[in-house]
């Protein structure tokens, strides 16, 4: 014989009682999903070149206003391209400038829009791909204010055709 530990038959205070679980389970679940998935951006900004075409002579000017020169930041490029982009990976230069305009530091990056196995990196649609790049961990500005950050594209084409926009996003470090 078969004993049940709980009653096959529920009274109407347990079907009230797992009614509001489950939706208070729901609407916690809920929240917490919008504020994962909010953005904690300290600076975001993106660019949208004309036609889809990234030109070398189209540099990107990013201004953001640091406050506090103790906080580190770790820098992002966001790259947004359609599926027929015609290479693999993105050449650029990244140039951090001072209050005077000249260079404090100048790089030149390589990210991969399509990994090794031949898949594109980031999250896809039907047409375009969105990614996040991590360029800098725990960057540091030394001088309050404005700050100017140059991006310019350096791949093989002076006409780069299929880049939707790129974006230069700004988060504050975690300890």
């Amino acid at each position: 014989m078969i004993y049940h530990l709980f009653p096959l038959k529920m009274n109407a205070k347990t079907k009230a009682f797992k009614s509001k679980f489950r939706y208070t389970f729901l609407g916690a679940l809920s929240l917490f999903l919008m504020l994962s998935c909010s953005d904690d951006a300290y600076f975001k900004k993106t660019y949208e070149p004309t036609d889809q075409i990234w030109t070398y002579n189209n540099v990107l000017l990013f201004e953001p206003n640091i406050d506090d020169t103790i906080k580190k930041f770790d820098v992002f490029i966001q790259v947004e391209h359609l599926k027929s982009y015609p290479f693999q990976n993105l050449y650029f230069s990244f140039d951090q400038l001072d209050g005077n305009h000249s260079n404090v530091s100048r790089d030149t990056l390589n990210i991969d829009l399509i990994n090794k196995s031949g898949y594109f990196t980031g999250e896809c649609r039907n047409t375009s791909c969105i990614a996040n790049f991590l360029l800098y961990k725990d960057l540091q500005f030394k001088d309050p204010g404005k700050q100017k950050i140059k991006i310019q594209q350096l791949t093989r084409l002076d006409s780069l055709h299929g880049i939707q926009n790129i974006g230069l996003i700004l988060k504050e470090s975690q300890l």
